[in-house]
């Protein structure tokens, strides 16, 4: 019986390409966690926000949330799609989302969250640079937003708590916003560090 360690080492090529496949399967498993994990997210803030968007009428706001609802399911459930376009949604709508809940809830909802929660996720999809220009567009995204809604271009949100909003709702929408947040990133991390 040989000892590993007696064995010819491998050629640098083919344990370049195993490394290579390694890594792409590995993302592709935390990529699918990570859609299911925002489509949940998505829809749970969606489920929240929908009494508020509906005695607003804020009906774009509406037609914005379905279809990047939709769009989430698609890409999460159609295992024909590619990698790069699975990975490419996944950060489109995770800004997207942020920016919506940014400009329905202000500073106090969840859009901060997952504006600086999504490029650390992309970091595990992509390359480092990627991730830190998904950084300078979340960065970019609230500032701008903060800029509109101080120059009255943007409605700030006021979250007043009254009958109509009480404290144990507001509790509620944030606790489920960070811990499904929470979740996925907990995730994420789990399956890298079992696959390496």
């Amino acid at each position: 019986m040989k000892l590993s360690f007696f064995r010819q080492p491998a050629s640098k090529n083919k344990l370049s390409t195993r490394m290579t496949v390694d890594l792409v399967a590995m993302r592709a498993k935390i990529l699918s966690w990570n859609l299911l994990g925002l489509l949940a997210v998505a829809l749970g803030l969606f489920s929240f926000s929908l009494p508020g968007i509906i005695e607003q009428k804020s009906w774009g706001i509406l037609l914005v949330f379905s279809i990047l609802i939709l769009w989430m399911a698609a890409v999460a459930f159609i295992p024909t799609i590619k990698y790069s376009f699975k990975a490419g949604s996944y950060i489109f709508v995770g800004l997207s989302l942020g920016l919506l809940c940014l400009v329905t809830n202000g500073l106090f909802g969840s859009g901060l969250l997952i504006l600086l929660v999504i490029p650390l996720i992309t970091g595990l999809f992509y390359s480092t640079q990627r991730s830190f220009l998904v950084f300078l567009i979340a960065v970019i995204t609230i500032v701008t937003t903060i800029l509109l809604m101080e120059s009255g271009v943007l409605t700030t949100p006021s979250w007043t708590l009254s009958l109509d909003q009480p404290i144990l709702f507001t509790w509620l929408v944030s606790g489920f916003s960070l811990a499904l947040l929470g979740f996925v990133s907990l995730l994420s991390l789990l399956s890298l560090s079992h696959e390496l």
